[in-house]
C-alpha cells in the first residue's frame, strides 16, 4: 500500500499506540500537568511574549480559538484521542525543553489547516513521540522482595521523524 500524505487516510496504528501509551501518560505525566483550561491559557501567554509579531502568529491564535470554542471536536472518536488530555501532557514537555519551541509553534499553527478532530489529533499525538518517554512494559511491582531486578521499560523510537526546528521570522505579523 503506497504512503500518503494525506491525514485523513487512516493507517490503523495511531489508536493502537495512543491505547498502549494512554495508561502510562495518565498515570505518570498527566498529573503534573496543569488543566486543559489552564495549558490553553499558558500557550496563550507564551505565545504573546514570545511570537508577538512572528509570522504566523494569526494562525496560531486561531489554533487557540479552535481548542476553546470547538471542544466536541477536541475528542477524536475514529482514534478514541482526547486532545483535552494529551495537549497538557504535550504542553508539559514541549515548555521544558526551548530547542523545540518554534517546530511546537509551527506545529500549532497548523491546527488550523486540519482543524478536525482526527486531524488535532493526529498532529499533536505525532508531536509528542519527539519525546523519549518510556513506556512500561510491567506496571505490576515484583512479587517478591527478596530480588530487586529493574522493569523493562521501552522508549518510543523517533528516529524516522524529519521535523525541522527552523529559525522564524521575526519582522512579520500576519
Amino acid at each position: 500500500m503506497p504512503t500518503s500524505c494525506n491525514t485523513h487516510d487512516y493507517d490503523g496504528q495511531l489508536r493502537a499506540k495512543w491505547f498502549e501509551m494512554r495508561p502510562m501518560l495518565l498515570e505518570k505525566y498527566l498529573p503534573k500537568c496543569l488543566s486543559f483550561e489552564a495549558t490553553v491559557n499558558e500557550i496563550e501567554t507564551w505565545l504573546d511574549a514570545k511570537y508577538y509579531n512572528v509570522k504566523r502568529i494569526g494562525r496560531a491564535r486561531r489554533s487557540l480559538r479552535i481548542l476553546r470554542t470547538q471542544r466536541p471536536s477536541n475528542f477524536d472518536s475514529r482514534n478514541e484521542i482526547d486532545v483535552e488530555e494529551l495537549l497538557p501532557i504535550l504542553w508539559h514537555q514541549v515548555k521544558q525543553q526551548p530547542d523545540i519551541h518554534n517546530t511546537f509553534y509551527e506545529q500549532f499553527c497548523d491546527i488550523t489547516g486540519g482543524s478536525c478532530s482526527q486531524g488535532r489529533s493526529t498532529r499533536l499525538f505525532q508531536f509528542l513521540f519527539l519525546f523519549d518517554l518510556p513506556i512500561d512494559n510491567n506496571p505490576s511491582p515484583p512479587t517478591t522482595t527478596e530480588t530487586k531486578t529493574e522493569e523493562p521499560t521501552t522508549t518510543v523510537d523517533v528516529s524516522s521523524l524529519s521535523l525541522k526546528d527552523e529559525q522564524l521570522p521575526q519582522d512579520t505579523n500576519e
